[in-house]
């Protein structure tokens, strides 16, 4: 089921509509959030040829070929919603197929993460080992006072992904695994361990090398980049695609952009917001700005996609 398009008002949808389901092209119209109508198209075969025909009847709405099927669609829905009741089925809404999606628990790999967050939160002290964090983070020299990535240089390649497994404090640890396991569990599902794993890595890598180049210095860590990356998927697949069973509640999405903005705020040192973070805490506004765009463009691309799918 996709959407192939939309018209700008109920009357000249479900004219559009009547006439689609008289040429056998079982679809859907829904009222979208600016007042215009949404065309889904059931079948997947029959897509190319309903776009076509939506152009033809953009170009000219008044053509009589497309007018005057209201009456000979209802009998069409009815029979077939006969027929499928008699056969022990049941005719999809939209709706329907987005429930269809089913509900979901932790997904496997989501469960991994979070246990190596909490191991090395314990192994780390919670944080505030100077001797045991040392370790996880992408080098151990300040990008002016040594060779840039010089333990990754020399073969330690996992330390482009480590630093996603500190955190500096439970408040920090809790507000990433909540949405690991939210989040992360959702895109596990819908999209596959596999999917997943490929994901973190590159909004790992890249967020965490972001960071250190812009900042200079290898001291940082958290989840966070992962889970804005994990958002910004989720934002732009829903906005795009919403059959795909993906998707962030705008309150959320406004949510984190409030924090988001916050975040980048703590840079000017305001006192209100230094109050709400605390006087010590730095946080990595790159790492979670990289991520942030990397997870909406590639949740976007993915969108068009199945679009065209």
């Amino acid at each position: 089921m996709r959407m192939i398009g939309q018209l700008a008002d109920e009357r000249s949808a479900t004219t559009f509509s009547d006439y689609l389901v008289v040429q056998g092209i079982e679809n859907e119209i829904e009222v979208a959030s600016d007042g215009s109508w949404l065309v889904w198209i059931m079948e997947e075969e029959l897509i190319a040829r309903a776009v076509d025909l939506l152009a033809a009847y953009k170009a000219a709405p008044d053509d009589p070929r497309f007018q005057g099927h209201s009456r000979a669609a209802r009998q069409i829905e009815e029979r077939e919603q006969q027929e499928a009741a008699e056969s022990g089925k049941r005719v999809l809404r939209r709706e329907d197929i987005i429930a269809s999606h089913g509900p979901f628990g932790m997904g496997p790999l989501c469960g991994v993460l979070l246990f190596f967050c909490a191991a090395v939160f314990m192994l780390t002290g919670q944080g505030d080992n100077p001797e045991a964090i040392r370790s996880f983070f992408i080098g151990s020299a300040e990008l002016e006072g040594g060779p840039m990535l010089g333990e990754i240089r020399q073969g330690e390649v996992w330390r482009l992904v480590t630093p996603i497994f500190l955190h500096f404090g439970w408040v920090h640890l809790l507000c990433n695994a909540l949405w690991i396991f939210s989040l992360g569990s959702l895109i596990e599902a819908r999209r596959g361990t596999r999917f997943l794993l490929l994901f973190v890595l590159v909004t790992a890598i890249f967020p965490n090398l972001g960071q250190y180049l812009v900042t200079g210095s290898p001291r940082f860590g958290g989840m966070s980049g992962v889970v804005f990356a994990l958002a910004g998927y989720a934002w732009q697949r829903g906005r795009h695609d919403p059959g795909s069973g993906i998707g962030l509640d705008p309150r959320t999405v406004l949510m984190l952009f409030v924090y988001f903005v916050l975040c980048w705020a703590q840079e000017l040192n305001p006192p209100g917001v230094r109050a709400m973070f605390g006087t010590g805490a730095r946080v990595a506004n790159t790492v979670h700005t990289v991520g942030l765009v990397i997870g909406a463009v590639w949740g976007w691309v993915d969108a068009r996609r199945a679009g065209r799918g």
